[in-house]
């Protein structure tokens, strides 16, 4: 083989927008826009958790859970690296209710979330740990 091979070169901080091209393409629901959430990365999907939009209004976003829990969004959402799609888990087991500045992690196959508030902001903040099982059948989580 002749001919010099380029030299990859590392770019730091270089974002590029990723678009959710599968769901787009097949007419399913993303995630509202949101602050305060959290994310953690597993494998080849990334999971996002909770949030805050009070902007969002009760004609834009028909949901029950939205309506109980608004600006909250008591949600997790999966997006998928490979294909480019959100898909939202549903929920069993107590979820909490403190949903926006929350921390949280991915430990072995759990997202483990602590603390957080919920409305009004430092009214209601939380001292407990929650832990979801975001791999789990039927796109059903359970949350302990």
């Amino acid at each position: 083989m002749t001919g010099k091979l380029s030299e990859y070169r590392f770019r730091p901080l270089v974002m590029r927008p990723v678009r959710p091209w599968g769901n787009l393409k097949d007419g399913i629901p993303i995630p509202m826009s949101r602050s305060g959430h959290r994310i953690v990365c597993s494998g080849l999907s990334f999971y996002s958790f909770g949030g805050y939009n009070p902007k969002i209004t009760d004609t834009e976003y028909v949901d029950d859970t939205w309506h109980r829990t608004r600006p909250l969004f008591q949600e997790l959402w999966q997006f998928n690296l490979v294909t480019h799609t959100w898909t939202r888990i549903k929920g069993e087991g107590a979820m909490p209710e403190e949903l926006a500045s929350h921390s949280a992690v991915q430990r072995g196959p759990f997202m483990l979330v602590f603390g957080g508030t919920a409305m009004p902001f430092g009214d209601s903040s939380s001292d407990s740990v929650s832990r979801a099982h975001p791999h789990c059948e039927r796109g059903v989580c359970s949350v302990v």
